[in-house]
């Protein structure tokens, strides 16, 4: 299965790419929902993924958590709004999906969710089955 690159944000420090397919995007998909419902929210976010891009990831574990064991991360805002991800080499982040977070703790779903397109992922890179578009 190929897997599709959309470009989010780009900086002197790293690029951000969503990951999806040729007819869904879901990051994409959640960032138009939170557009609708919670504009101060998703200006949060993406405020966050621009510092990232341009100047690396904060070493805050109120803005980044990284779950070492699932080597996936959240980026994080205090509104509960969360963008899985995990790193590509050349300092490239995958994200994989947003979502609201309604409990205390990631719900395991979702971190699971990011593990499988992880796997996804770099199985269609060792395919040659990437496929960046604007």
């Amino acid at each position: 299965m190929r897997v599709v690159l959309r470009k989010v944000r780009s900086g002197r420090a790293c690029k951000i790419l969503s990951m999806g397919s040729d007819d869904a995007c879901p990051l994409f998909e959640f960032f138009g929902q939170m557009k609708r419902d919670n504009v101060n929210e998703f200006a949060k976010i993406i405020a966050l993924l621009d510092r990232t891009a341009n100047h690396g990831v904060i070493k805050n574990e109120q803005k980044y958590r990284f779950f070492k064991r699932e080597k996936v991360f959240e980026f994080k805002t205090k509104g509960g709004v969360r963008v899985m991800g995990f790193w590509d080499e050349g300092l490239l982040i995958v994200c994989t999906h947003g979502f609201l977070k309604k409990s205390q703790k990631t719900p395991s779903c979702e971190i699971d969710r990011a593990v499988v397109a992880r796997g996804e992922y770099f199985a269609a890179k060792e395919r040659g089955l990437l496929k960046e578009v604007q």
